[in-house]
């Protein structure tokens, strides 16, 4: 069975491949594609969790998203690259003012 191939530029993405690896501390060009995939799966998370597309987000310049938000991808990006199992043996627990604390005043209640 051929391997499936994800174009993970399709989406357009508010937080870039090097700001996630910063974050992550990550050397090496390896996991590149995979960063992308990550990033669209958190947007699209973010988008879930605050009840509106993030293009209802921008900043005054059209094309850049609420920093907030952007840390919070960053965060979820993070999160999802070094936990890749559904299983995890340690003992988790959510940081406080962390990805919870940057998205809650952008959630649109209806």
């Amino acid at each position: 069975m051929k391997a499936r191939s994800f174009n993970y530029k399709a989406m357009v993405q508010y937080v870039t491949v090097d700001q996630c690896k910063a974050q992550s501390t990550i050397p090496f060009a390896d996991d590149d594609e995979l960063i992308g995939e990550l990033i669209n799966a958190a947007q699209e998370r973010v988008e879930k969790d605050i009840q509106q597309p993030l293009t209802a987000c921008l900043e005054s310049d059209g094309t850049t998203l609420a920093y907030p938000l952007q840390r919070a991808i960053i965060i979820m990006v993070a999160t999802l690259y070094s936990n890749r199992e559904a299983v995890a043996y340690s003992q988790p627990y959510n940081v406080q003012y962390s990805y919870g604390w940057l998205i809650t005043p952008y959630i649109k209640y209806t």
